[in-house]
């Protein structure tokens, strides 16, 4: 499953680097639309930490000061 914005596109699988803690990588998971929630989020879990897992909304892992995408 992916999402599709104007300038984005998310898919379970990609990678982002935390901002300021170039250790912390985290992968999507899996991505979700909570209901009772206008927008979409997304399970994100530690790249080495396999059970750490978060949820975030999708426009703030896309945020630049937040997370990077992994090249």
């Amino acid at each position: 499953m992916s999402l599709s914005g104007e300038r984005h596109q998310l898919d379970v699988g990609d990678s982002f680097i935390e901002s300021g803690n170039w250790e912390n990588i985290w992968v999507v998971e899996r991505i979700v639309q909570p209901r009772g929630v206008g927008f979409p989020h997304v399970v994100i879990r530690h790249h080495r930490e396999k059970s750490e897992r978060r949820l975030v909304s999708r426009s703030t892992l896309l945020d630049p000061d937040r997370f990077s995408p992994c090249m």
